[in-house]
């Protein structure tokens, strides 16, 4: 019981991770993305 809790918060603190990590890396297409239109323009 107590080994299963560990992996189910294991799970979701990788799982939160994995998320930050997705909203980082569309955060950082965004902004090259502007970067570019402004560099353009």
């Amino acid at each position: 019981m107590f080994n299963d809790w560990i992996l189910f918060s294991g799970m979701k603190s990788f799982l939160t991770m994995i998320v930050l990590i997705s909203k980082n890396i569309n955060f950082l297409f965004y902004m090259m993305d502007k970067n570019i239109d402004f560099s353009l323009s």
